[in-house]
């Protein structure tokens, strides 16, 4: 980390930014799957919640995107902060008072999701601003270690917090994060990106980025098959709090152990790749990393035991995780940067809009079917995506900067 903090000055309070805000929002997640699972009962509730945390945000995603091509990143940046701090705030306050339900609770997460969808493409664009090309793909493993860490220490301290003090402290302890995040970011000193987008509808947006996509086949052929993985990844988000309450009878407890069973396999994949990049084409790293990924899918849902959850857990993370920052590596590698913030924002509208069905669609089908035959058919596509993706001749060894265009 040394040698990134001393050649990118900025990256520093970029990185402390990152942190307070995720390990709280690490709390905040926790807290929402236990509120929504404890009132309801409910998987189809859960992922009514779910839906309404994810599908705003994708939504405004193409306009956060050229938005983030058009002014100044950090100021995007340290508004979505601020507005997710009122936002999480205003929880704490009903929360506290025994006034908050399930409605309130849905729509304070709708604003929360569109402020994230500014926040998160900005984050990724601006860092190639601030951060020499040479120590990115470091810096995004570091910055990957930021959110694993929150996913460790987060749920951790928030199911203390829920069972000893009270869910209105997990919020507002998340609400000082984003407050602390924000001032961080003002600190950092970013241009305006050297050939600014013009002013776009929101159509006429959809429409250029999808044109704008097609013109790197190493994006766009991503597209369908990240859609397909994380429409099933995304269930696990579900079924989480359904068998802590209904199979291992843990309540919040549970909940808090198997997401940090996830961050703590993110938090590995994080700092294997802070040592440098692996020998491997990206399509070997990709192809391999979500083909592991489906298998312990598969034994997450079908083996009750809570020690081969942890691990399955464990192993899902470090999956998704090392598949993403070696992706994301590679866009901002071959890229142009006055059109990444668009490129970030649409692939990550696209690659995330079946997530909210996702949600919903667990949810009953669960209620339906059952854990164990729903889990399994999820491992069995995202194995089949995983291979799909060593057929994309542009992630190949050295040809990628040749393909990227």
């Amino acid at each position: 980390m040394i040698p990134i903090v001393r050649e990118n000055r900025y990256f520093l309070p970029f990185w402390l930014a990152r942190i307070v805000s995720q390990v709280g929002d690490g709390i905040h997640s926790l807290a929402i799957l236990w509120f929504s699972y404890n009132v309801s009962k409910s998987p189809a509730v859960v992922g009514l919640v779910m839906i309404s945390v994810s599908l705003p945000g994708i939504l405004v995603s193409p306009f956060a995107g050229n938005l983030a091509d058009r002014v100044n990143r950090k100021i995007i940046m340290a508004a979505a902060d601020f507005v997710r701090f009122v936002s999480v705030g205003i929880l704490a306050v009903l929360a506290f008072y025994h006034l908050l339900g399930l409605l309130t609770l849905v729509l304070i997460s709708a604003v929360m999701s569109v402020a994230s969808a500014f926040f998160n493409p900005t984050a990724m664009a601006v860092l190639p601003q601030i951060v020499k090309k040479e120590f990115l793909t470091k810096a995004n493993a570091l910055s990957q270690i930021t959110a694993n860490v929150s996913m460790i220490l987060g749920p951790l301290i928030g199911m203390t917090l829920i069972s000893v003090i009270g869910i209105s402290v997990a919020f507002g302890l998340n609400a000082i994060s984003f407050i602390l995040s924000g001032t961080l970011i003002l600190r950092i000193k970013t241009a305006l990106p050297e050939v600014p987008s013009k002013r776009e509808g929101f159509f006429e947006t959809l429409k250029n980025g999808v044109k704008l996509l097609k013109k790197y086949p190493i994006a766009y052929k991503m597209l369908d098959k990240a859609a397909v993985i994380n429409f099933f990844f995304s269930s696990i988000v579900i079924v989480i709090p359904i068998l802590s309450g209904t199979v291992y009878r843990m309540g919040a407890k549970g909940i808090g152990y198997m997401m940090s069973a996830f961050g703590f396999g993110m938090l590995i994949s994080s700092l294997v790749l802070s040592f440098g990049k692996l020998g491997f084409t990206p399509k070997a790293k990709l192809t391999v990393s979500l083909f592991v990924m489906g298998a312990f899918l598969i034994s997450f849902g079908t083996i009750y035991n809570f020690n081969m959850t942890l691990l399955s857990l464990f192993f899902i993370g470090f999956s998704i995780n090392f598949a993403n920052i070696n992706l994301i590596s590679l866009y901002q590698e071959f890229l142009p940067n006055e059109i990444l913030g668009r490129v970030m924002a649409f692939l990550s509208a696209i690659a995330l809009s079946l997530q909210p069905f996702s949600y919903g669609v667990t949810g009953v089908l669960v209620d339906a079917a059952g854990i164990r035959l729903f889990m399994a058919v999820s491992g069995v596509i995202v194995m089949v995506s995983a291979l799909r993706i060593w057929f994309i001749k542009e992630l190949g060894g050295d040809n990628g900067r040749k393909a990227a265009v």
